[in-house]
C-alpha cells in the first residue's frame, strides 16, 4: 500500500507529532502516566457486572470474546 504524509514534520517522531496534533500537549505524560492521572476503575458504572460477564465466559467457559473499545 502507498500513501503520502501530509505533513512533512511528521516523518520523524510520527507518534508525538500525531498526539500533539491530537491537542496532547504533554505527549510524556500521555505515554506514560501514573497512577494518579488514570481513573479509577471503580468509578465505571457497571464494571462490576462487566468483570463478572468476563470471568464467566473467558474463564469458566474457556470462550472467546470480542471487546469493542468505542
Amino acid at each position: 500500500m502507498k500513501c503520502n504524509l501530509v505533513n512533512d514534520e511528521f516523518y520523524y517522531d510520527y507518534a508525538i507529532n500525531l498526539l500533539k496534533a491530537r491537542g496532547i500537549k504533554d505527549v510524556e505524560a500521555y505515554l506514560h502516566p501514573t497512577s494518579d492521572f488514570l481513573q479509577s476503575p471503580h468509578d465505571l458504572k457497571n464494571i462490576g457486572m462487566a468483570a463478572a460477564m468476563y470471568m464467566r465466559i473467558i474463564l469458566d467457559n474457556n470462550s472467546r470474546i470480542l471487546i469493542i473499545v468505542d
